[in-house]
């Protein structure tokens, strides 16, 4: 049976071929030298060894434009992480840095730190530099940033849910001292955050750089036709699939007092090729667990974008347009799904995540051939844990480990993502 054809319609161009493939690679180079700055800078092992950071560009309207060697789970869904920082303020201005590690605010999980600041150009804001890192310590009450048994948000240590750190390019101290003192390696935090910092700077003064010399609404009719290529290209992709809904399900392993028969993971994906979109439905699933395994709605968010991805032509450019032949369904108070408050939320990037990315790539499978894939492993799994180790100064190291066993999940580790 031949698939629906999909009659799509070529939008006027707003810039020429050519100039949109400069400015297509120009944006790129911008997020790759952020990147480049928060790895030189940084002094945890987690960032600078493991590189367990994201950088992107996003519109100021919370549309993602443009990420570079990046890690998906950071980025498929980094607009609702800076969504909220124009519900919540009034006055930003020019110079602003926005820190936000918050999962009730947007966040992925606690450990990941999100730096954003707004670019201003003839004094409105155009774009976001936004710069993720995976923070080696979070001032938790045990040495770790991944604490699967960590009930509710008060046993996770500090969240900073959209707070100015850097107000009109001078850093707010009070901000900084609050995060050094809940913090069991205040240098090295310190060190980590400044490096974000630098690399949203860097963001900001090279697109400065592009719209003085290409002008303000050449930048944007560029974004706008980059948009509607990747949407062309997703609606393409998903008009030679079949048309249907479509579930499979996975399942997390027990985890003693947290989930004792294990967390099964569903997932149904109704494919409409006419409309060239697909609608990923995740709320037949269970009820949060009281523990940090429950995503977060960013997370959740990202990671049913992923498996879509993941199964179509990687070619595809990742920005909004691409995404947003993507609708997700998911249901507040759910461990895949937006968590209620103050459930908690810290291993939200792995475990309970790896298995939701995992039901994504799989669920295509249920098309037949020559669709889908099979079942993987953990991104993180046992075979790359390191066990934390405390110096005779009682100062913990930053290593990474993941929960695999319950025998895993009682040494005190920290895990990147």
């Amino acid at each position: 049976m031949n698939s629906p054809v999909i009659r799509l319609e070529t939008p006027t161009r707003r810039v020429d071929p050519f100039l949109m493939s400069v400015l297509k690679s120009r944006f790129e180079a911008v997020v790759r030298e952020m990147t480049l700055v928060v790895m030189r800078a940084s002094r945890s092992a987690v960032i600078k060894n493991a590189r367990d950071l994201s950088c992107a560009i996003l519109t100021y309207d919370h549309r993602l434009v443009s990420t570079e060697d990046a890690l998906p789970i950071h980025v498929m869904s980094m607009d609702l992480a800076t969504r909220p920082i124009t519900e919540l303020f009034d006055d930003i201005a020019d110079g602003d840095i926005f820190l936000n590690n918050c999962p009730y605010t947007g966040g992925t999980h606690h450990a990941d730190l999100i730096m954003a600041m707004p670019i201003f150009f003839d004094g409105k804001p155009l774009f976001w530099a936004v710069a993720l890192s995976h923070h080696a310590d979070t001032g938790a009450p045990t040495p770790s940033t991944y604490l699967p048994f960590a009930k509710n948000v008060y046993e996770e240590g500090i969240h900073f849910p959209c707070v100015r750190v850097v107000e009109q390019h001078r850093e707010k101290q009070d901000i900084l001292r609050i995060g050094m003192m809940r913090n069991r390696v205040p240098d090295i935090w310190l060190g980590d955050v400044r490096a974000q910092i630098g690399a949203c700077r860097t963001g900001r003064r090279r697109l400065l750089e592009l719209l003085e010399k290409y002008g303000r609404d050449t930048l944007l009719d560029f974004v706008e036709d980059w948009f509607d290529y990747g949407a062309r290209r997703a609606m393409a992709e998903i008009g030679k699939l079949p048309k249907g809904k479509f579930s499979y399900e996975v399942r997390h392993d027990p985890v003693p007092g947290v989930a004792e028969e294990g967390i099964p993971v569903r997932i149904t994906i109704d494919v409409d090729p006419e409309a060239g979109e697909i609608t990923v439905d995740v709320r037949d699933n269970m009820d949060n667990v009281p523990g940090g395994l429950n995503l977060s709605e960013n997370t959740c968010t990202g990671s049913c974008r992923i498996g879509v991805f993941n199964n179509l032509d990687d070619g595809i450019p990742h920005n909004e347009g691409a995404k947003s032949r993507i609708k997700v369904l998911m249901r507040e108070g759910s461990v895949v799904g937006k968590p209620r408050y103050p459930v908690g939320t810290s291993v939200a990037t792995t475990n309970v995540n790896d298995r939701l990315i995992i039901a994504g790539n799989c669920v295509f499978s249920t098309m037949g051939e020559p669709y889908g894939q099979a079942e993987s492993g953990s991104h993180l799994p046992a075979g790359i844990g390191v066990i934390r180790i405390r110096s005779r100064m009682g100062s913990p190291t930053s290593t990474r480990s993941s929960l695999a066993t319950p025998a895993a999940a009682r040494v005190t580790a920290m895990t990147a993502g």
